[in-house]
Protein backbone atom coordinates (compact mmCIF):
# COMPACT_ATOMS: atom_id res chain seq x y z
CA UNK A 1 0.00 0.00 0.00
CA UNK A 2 1.37 3.40 -0.99
CA UNK A 3 -0.24 6.77 -0.21
CA UNK A 4 -3.52 5.03 0.52
CA UNK A 5 -3.70 3.57 -3.01
CA UNK A 6 -3.94 -0.19 -3.36
CA UNK A 7 -1.22 -1.68 -5.57
CA UNK A 8 -2.05 -4.67 -7.76
CA UNK A 9 0.36 -6.75 -9.82
CA UNK A 10 -1.26 -8.63 -12.72
CA UNK A 11 0.73 -11.61 -13.99
CA UNK A 12 0.39 -13.53 -17.24
CA UNK A 13 2.45 -16.69 -16.54
CA UNK A 14 5.18 -18.11 -18.77
CA UNK A 15 2.87 -19.41 -21.48
CA UNK A 16 3.29 -17.83 -24.89
CA UNK A 17 -0.08 -17.39 -26.64
CA UNK A 18 0.16 -18.43 -30.27
CA UNK A 19 -3.33 -19.67 -31.09
CA UNK A 20 -6.11 -17.27 -32.03
CA UNK A 21 -7.99 -18.11 -28.83
CA UNK A 22 -4.96 -17.41 -26.64
CA UNK A 23 -4.52 -13.98 -28.19
CA UNK A 24 -8.21 -13.24 -27.67
CA UNK A 25 -7.99 -14.16 -23.99
CA UNK A 26 -4.85 -12.08 -23.64
CA UNK A 27 -6.71 -8.99 -24.82
CA UNK A 28 -9.97 -9.60 -22.96
CA UNK A 29 -8.75 -11.27 -19.76
CA UNK A 30 -5.44 -9.49 -19.22
CA UNK A 31 -5.06 -6.19 -21.06
CA UNK A 32 -8.63 -4.96 -20.58
CA UNK A 33 -8.64 -5.56 -16.79
CA UNK A 34 -5.39 -3.56 -16.62
CA UNK A 35 -7.03 -0.65 -18.43
CA UNK A 36 -10.16 -0.89 -16.27
CA UNK A 37 -8.23 -0.88 -12.97
CA UNK A 38 -6.23 2.11 -14.20
CA UNK A 39 -9.52 3.91 -14.81
CA UNK A 40 -10.47 3.26 -11.17
CA UNK A 41 -7.31 4.96 -9.86
CA UNK A 42 -5.86 1.65 -8.65
CA UNK A 43 -2.08 1.38 -8.85
CA UNK A 44 -1.89 -1.55 -11.26
CA UNK A 45 1.30 -2.96 -12.73
CA UNK A 46 1.74 -5.99 -14.90
CA UNK A 47 4.27 -8.62 -15.85
CA UNK A 48 3.68 -10.40 -19.14
CA UNK A 49 5.78 -13.55 -19.34
CA UNK A 50 3.79 -14.71 -22.36
CA UNK A 51 3.32 -12.38 -25.30
CA UNK A 52 6.43 -10.35 -24.59
CA UNK A 53 8.38 -13.46 -23.51
CA UNK A 54 9.87 -11.52 -20.62
CA UNK A 55 12.51 -13.06 -18.40
CA UNK A 56 11.22 -14.42 -15.11
CA UNK A 57 13.62 -11.97 -13.46
CA UNK A 58 11.11 -9.23 -14.25
CA UNK A 59 8.50 -11.08 -12.18
CA UNK A 60 10.95 -11.45 -9.30
CA UNK A 61 11.79 -7.75 -9.32
CA UNK A 62 8.11 -6.77 -9.39
CA UNK A 63 7.29 -9.07 -6.48
CA UNK A 64 10.15 -7.67 -4.40
CA UNK A 65 8.33 -4.32 -4.54
CA UNK A 66 5.72 -6.03 -2.31
CA UNK A 67 2.40 -5.20 -4.04
CA UNK A 68 -0.74 -5.39 -1.91
CA UNK A 69 -2.29 -7.90 -4.30
CA UNK A 70 -1.03 -10.32 -6.93
CA UNK A 71 -3.53 -11.46 -9.59
CA UNK A 72 -2.38 -14.41 -11.69
CA UNK A 73 -4.25 -15.31 -14.86
CA UNK A 74 -4.74 -18.97 -15.71
CA UNK A 75 -6.33 -20.72 -18.65
CA UNK A 76 -7.23 -24.40 -18.24
CA UNK A 77 -3.96 -25.60 -19.82
CA UNK A 78 -1.73 -23.31 -17.72
CA UNK A 79 -1.87 -25.10 -14.35
CA UNK A 80 1.88 -25.76 -14.05
CA UNK A 81 2.79 -22.19 -14.94
CA UNK A 82 0.17 -20.79 -12.55
CA UNK A 83 1.34 -22.92 -9.63
CA UNK A 84 4.90 -21.73 -10.26
CA UNK A 85 3.81 -18.08 -10.25
CA UNK A 86 1.85 -18.62 -7.02
CA UNK A 87 4.81 -20.24 -5.26
CA UNK A 88 7.22 -17.49 -6.33
CA UNK A 89 4.74 -14.83 -5.22
CA UNK A 90 4.44 -16.40 -1.77
CA UNK A 91 8.21 -16.57 -1.34
CA UNK A 92 9.15 -13.12 -2.60
CA UNK A 93 6.14 -11.14 -1.42
CA UNK A 94 4.75 -13.01 1.62
CA UNK A 95 2.47 -10.15 2.66
CA UNK A 96 0.63 -9.95 -0.65
CA UNK A 97 -2.86 -11.34 -1.08
CA UNK A 98 -2.93 -13.66 -4.10
CA UNK A 99 -5.81 -14.48 -6.43
CA UNK A 100 -5.89 -16.82 -9.42
CA UNK A 101 -8.47 -15.75 -11.98
CA UNK A 102 -9.54 -17.04 -15.37
CA UNK A 103 -10.97 -20.30 -16.77
CA UNK A 104 -8.61 -22.38 -14.61
CA UNK A 105 -10.27 -20.92 -11.50
CA UNK A 106 -13.75 -21.28 -13.03
CA UNK A 107 -13.40 -25.00 -13.67
CA UNK A 108 -10.90 -26.05 -11.00
CA UNK A 109 -11.44 -23.46 -8.26
CA UNK A 110 -11.78 -25.90 -5.35
CA UNK A 111 -8.69 -27.82 -6.42
CA UNK A 112 -6.70 -24.60 -6.74
CA UNK A 113 -7.78 -23.45 -3.30
CA UNK A 114 -6.69 -26.72 -1.73
CA UNK A 115 -3.37 -26.73 -3.59
CA UNK A 116 -2.42 -23.09 -2.99
CA UNK A 117 -4.59 -21.59 -0.26
CA UNK A 118 -5.11 -18.60 -2.56
CA UNK A 119 -8.27 -16.79 -3.51
CA UNK A 120 -9.93 -17.73 -6.81
CA UNK A 121 -12.24 -15.82 -9.12
CA UNK A 122 -15.95 -16.52 -9.01
CA UNK A 123 -18.88 -15.03 -10.91
CA UNK A 124 -18.64 -11.73 -12.82
CA UNK A 125 -16.36 -9.95 -15.26
CA UNK A 126 -12.71 -10.26 -14.31
CA UNK A 127 -12.34 -6.47 -14.12
CA UNK A 128 -14.99 -6.30 -11.40
CA UNK A 129 -13.63 -9.37 -9.59
CA UNK A 130 -10.14 -7.89 -9.42
CA UNK A 131 -11.53 -4.53 -8.29
CA UNK A 132 -13.50 -6.27 -5.52
CA UNK A 133 -10.39 -8.18 -4.46
CA UNK A 134 -8.17 -5.11 -4.45
CA UNK A 135 -10.64 -3.05 -2.42
CA UNK A 136 -11.61 -5.96 -0.11
CA UNK A 137 -15.31 -5.56 -0.85
CA UNK A 138 -16.90 -7.68 1.93
CA UNK A 139 -20.10 -8.18 -0.09
CA UNK A 140 -18.24 -10.09 -2.77
CA UNK A 141 -15.75 -12.13 -0.76
CA UNK A 142 -17.27 -15.59 -0.29
CA UNK A 143 -14.74 -17.60 1.69
CA UNK A 144 -11.72 -17.85 -0.61
CA UNK A 145 -13.80 -17.09 -3.70
CA UNK A 146 -14.16 -13.55 -5.02
CA UNK A 147 -17.25 -12.60 -6.97
CA UNK A 148 -17.82 -9.49 -9.02
CA UNK A 149 -20.58 -8.22 -11.25
CA UNK A 150 -21.27 -8.17 -14.95
CA UNK A 151 -20.20 -4.76 -16.19
CA UNK A 152 -22.49 -2.63 -18.29
CA UNK A 153 -21.39 -2.14 -21.87
CA UNK A 154 -20.40 1.47 -21.29
CA UNK A 155 -18.08 0.39 -18.45
CA UNK A 156 -15.88 -1.79 -20.66
CA UNK A 157 -12.46 -0.25 -21.25
CA UNK A 158 -10.38 -1.18 -24.33
CA UNK A 159 -6.68 -2.04 -23.89
CA UNK A 160 -4.36 0.90 -23.36
CA UNK A 161 -1.74 0.69 -26.08
CA UNK A 162 0.70 2.14 -23.56
CA UNK A 163 0.71 -1.21 -21.75
CA UNK A 164 1.62 -3.39 -24.74
CA UNK A 165 3.25 -3.17 -28.14
CA UNK A 166 1.14 -4.45 -31.05
CA UNK A 167 4.36 -5.19 -32.93
CA UNK A 168 5.19 -7.88 -30.37
CA UNK A 169 1.99 -9.66 -31.31
CA UNK A 170 2.97 -9.54 -34.95
CA UNK A 171 6.35 -11.09 -34.19
CA UNK A 172 4.74 -14.05 -32.42
CA UNK A 173 2.05 -14.53 -35.07
CA UNK A 174 4.63 -14.53 -37.83
CA UNK A 175 6.76 -17.08 -35.98
CA UNK A 176 3.73 -19.29 -35.34
CA UNK A 177 2.24 -19.16 -38.84
CA UNK A 178 5.43 -18.55 -40.81
CA UNK A 179 3.94 -15.67 -42.73
CA UNK A 180 3.58 -11.94 -42.32
CA UNK A 181 0.50 -10.59 -40.55
CA UNK A 182 -1.15 -7.17 -40.78
CA UNK A 183 -0.63 -5.01 -37.71
CA UNK A 184 -3.78 -5.55 -35.68
CA UNK A 185 -5.31 -4.92 -32.28
CA UNK A 186 -8.25 -6.65 -30.62
CA UNK A 187 -10.75 -5.27 -28.13
CA UNK A 188 -14.14 -6.21 -26.72
CA UNK A 189 -17.16 -4.72 -28.44
CA UNK A 190 -19.43 -6.94 -26.37
CA UNK A 191 -19.48 -9.45 -23.54
CA UNK A 192 -21.96 -12.22 -22.83
CA UNK A 193 -24.42 -14.00 -25.09
CA UNK A 194 -28.13 -14.61 -24.72
CA UNK A 195 -28.29 -18.02 -26.42
CA UNK A 196 -27.07 -20.12 -23.47
CA UNK A 197 -25.62 -23.00 -25.51
CA UNK A 198 -24.87 -25.96 -23.27
CA UNK A 199 -21.27 -26.35 -24.47
CA UNK A 200 -20.28 -22.69 -24.08
CA UNK A 201 -17.94 -21.29 -21.42
CA UNK A 202 -20.26 -18.28 -21.05
CA UNK A 203 -23.13 -20.53 -19.99
CA UNK A 204 -20.96 -22.19 -17.35
CA UNK A 205 -19.99 -18.76 -16.02
CA UNK A 206 -23.55 -17.42 -16.07
CA UNK A 207 -22.47 -14.75 -18.56
CA UNK A 208 -25.67 -14.85 -20.60
CA UNK A 209 -26.61 -11.23 -21.21
CA UNK A 210 -25.31 -9.44 -24.28
CA UNK A 211 -23.61 -6.20 -23.18
CA UNK A 212 -22.15 -3.80 -25.75
CA UNK A 213 -19.88 -0.81 -25.66
CA UNK A 214 -21.43 2.28 -27.26
CA UNK A 215 -20.67 2.45 -30.97
CA UNK A 216 -19.13 5.89 -30.44
CA UNK A 217 -16.60 4.39 -27.99
CA UNK A 218 -15.60 1.68 -30.47
CA UNK A 219 -15.20 4.13 -33.36
CA UNK A 220 -13.18 6.57 -31.25
CA UNK A 221 -10.78 3.81 -30.16
CA UNK A 222 -10.38 2.43 -33.67
CA UNK A 223 -9.90 5.90 -35.15
CA UNK A 224 -7.11 6.72 -32.70
CA UNK A 225 -5.24 3.49 -33.39
CA UNK A 226 -5.87 3.71 -37.12
CA UNK A 227 -4.16 7.09 -37.18
CA UNK A 228 -1.15 5.42 -35.48
CA UNK A 229 -0.81 2.80 -38.20
CA UNK A 230 -3.13 0.01 -37.03
CA UNK A 231 -5.08 -1.09 -40.09
CA UNK A 232 -6.71 -4.31 -38.87
CA UNK A 233 -8.98 -4.85 -35.86
CA UNK A 234 -10.29 -7.97 -34.15
CA UNK A 235 -13.72 -6.99 -32.86
CA UNK A 236 -14.01 -9.39 -29.94
CA UNK A 237 -17.54 -10.53 -29.22
CA UNK A 238 -19.08 -13.92 -28.43
CA UNK A 239 -21.73 -13.15 -31.03
CA UNK A 240 -21.09 -9.97 -33.00
CA UNK A 241 -24.35 -10.05 -34.97
CA UNK A 242 -26.68 -10.65 -32.00
CA UNK A 243 -27.76 -7.01 -31.56
CA UNK A 244 -28.95 -6.07 -35.05
CA UNK A 245 -29.55 -2.38 -34.28
CA UNK A 246 -26.06 -1.99 -32.77
CA UNK A 247 -24.51 -3.69 -35.80
CA UNK A 248 -26.44 -1.45 -38.18
CA UNK A 249 -25.19 1.67 -36.41
CA UNK A 250 -21.63 0.34 -36.24
CA UNK A 251 -21.48 -0.55 -39.93
CA UNK A 252 -22.69 2.93 -40.81
CA UNK A 253 -19.96 4.58 -38.74
CA UNK A 254 -16.94 2.31 -39.33
CA UNK A 255 -17.05 2.47 -43.12
CA UNK A 256 -15.56 5.97 -43.10
CA UNK A 257 -12.41 4.74 -41.33
CA UNK A 258 -11.38 2.66 -44.35
CA UNK A 259 -9.86 -0.02 -42.12
CA UNK A 260 -10.16 -3.81 -42.08
CA UNK A 261 -11.74 -5.84 -39.31
CA UNK A 262 -12.96 -9.31 -38.43
CA UNK A 263 -15.53 -10.71 -36.03
CA UNK A 264 -17.18 -13.89 -34.78
CA UNK A 265 -20.90 -14.60 -35.08
CA UNK A 266 -23.55 -17.07 -36.27
CA UNK A 267 -23.75 -17.96 -39.98
CA UNK A 268 -27.55 -17.73 -40.16
CA UNK A 269 -27.31 -13.94 -39.81
CA UNK A 270 -26.18 -13.88 -43.45
CA UNK A 271 -29.14 -15.64 -45.09
CA UNK A 272 -29.68 -12.38 -46.94
CA UNK A 273 -26.63 -11.78 -49.12
CA UNK A 274 -27.20 -8.05 -48.82
CA UNK A 275 -26.18 -8.33 -45.16
CA UNK A 276 -22.89 -9.94 -46.14
CA UNK A 277 -22.39 -7.22 -48.74
CA UNK A 278 -22.97 -4.54 -46.10
CA UNK A 279 -20.34 -6.10 -43.84
CA UNK A 280 -17.86 -6.20 -46.72
CA UNK A 281 -18.42 -2.57 -47.74
CA UNK A 282 -17.86 -1.53 -44.10
CA UNK A 283 -14.41 -3.17 -44.06
CA UNK A 284 -15.11 -6.70 -42.81
CA UNK A 285 -12.61 -9.15 -44.34
CA UNK A 286 -13.07 -12.23 -42.15
CA UNK A 287 -15.86 -13.83 -40.11
CA UNK A 288 -15.52 -16.79 -37.76
CA UNK A 289 -18.79 -18.69 -37.62
CA UNK A 290 -19.95 -21.24 -35.08
CA UNK A 291 -20.81 -24.21 -37.29
CA UNK A 292 -19.92 -26.62 -34.42
CA UNK A 293 -21.17 -29.93 -35.95
CA UNK A 294 -22.00 -31.42 -39.36
CA UNK A 295 -25.26 -33.29 -38.73
CA UNK A 296 -28.69 -31.75 -38.16
CA UNK A 297 -29.52 -34.24 -35.41
CA UNK A 298 -26.34 -33.23 -33.59
CA UNK A 299 -27.32 -29.58 -34.06
CA UNK A 300 -30.36 -30.20 -31.90
CA UNK A 301 -28.33 -32.25 -29.42
CA UNK A 302 -26.08 -29.30 -28.62
CA UNK A 303 -29.04 -26.94 -28.24
CA UNK A 304 -28.89 -25.08 -31.55
CA UNK A 305 -32.35 -24.05 -32.75
CA UNK A 306 -31.39 -23.12 -36.31
CA UNK A 307 -30.51 -25.56 -39.09
CA UNK A 308 -27.36 -26.63 -40.89
CA UNK A 309 -29.03 -25.73 -44.19
CA UNK A 310 -29.31 -22.11 -43.07
CA UNK A 311 -25.77 -22.15 -41.73
CA UNK A 312 -24.39 -23.37 -45.05
CA UNK A 313 -26.40 -20.76 -46.96
CA UNK A 314 -25.05 -17.99 -44.74
CA UNK A 315 -21.50 -19.21 -45.28
CA UNK A 316 -22.03 -19.32 -49.04
CA UNK A 317 -23.20 -15.70 -49.04
CA UNK A 318 -20.15 -14.58 -47.08
CA UNK A 319 -17.81 -16.37 -49.48
CA UNK A 320 -19.67 -14.95 -52.47
CA UNK A 321 -18.95 -11.45 -51.13
CA UNK A 322 -15.24 -12.19 -50.80
CA UNK A 323 -15.24 -12.44 -47.00
CA UNK A 324 -12.95 -15.11 -45.57
CA UNK A 325 -14.86 -17.62 -43.43
CA UNK A 326 -13.40 -19.60 -40.56
CA UNK A 327 -15.69 -22.38 -39.38
CA UNK A 328 -15.52 -23.23 -35.68
CA UNK A 329 -16.13 -26.95 -35.15
CA UNK A 330 -16.27 -29.00 -31.95
CA UNK A 331 -14.90 -32.51 -31.61
CA UNK A 332 -15.78 -35.01 -28.89
CA UNK A 333 -19.25 -33.71 -28.05
CA UNK A 334 -21.03 -36.33 -25.88
CA UNK A 335 -23.42 -38.46 -27.93
CA UNK A 336 -21.76 -37.72 -31.26
CA UNK A 337 -20.07 -40.73 -32.87
CA UNK A 338 -17.28 -41.05 -35.43
CA UNK A 339 -19.87 -42.01 -38.01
Amino acid sequence: MSDGVTSVLLVWPAEIPTSANSFTYHYVDFLEPIAYLHSKAIDVRHVDLGTLARLKQELYVSLLQRPDCVAIYGDVHMKTEVLFAVEVSKRLSPGSRIIVYGPLATYYGDELQRATGCYVSGIGDYESILESFALRDPRLLVGRRVDGRWLRGEELVPPDVGTFDPHEYQRLLELDRNRSQPLNVGFSVSRGCGYGCAYCRLTVEGNQKDRRIPVSHAIKYMSRLHSDGVDYFKLLSPNFGFDREWVKEFLGEVEALKCKWKCCTRPEYFLDRDVAARYRSAGCVSVSVGLEVFDQQDYGRIGRTSSLEKAYRGIENLVAEGIKVKCLVMLGVPGITVD
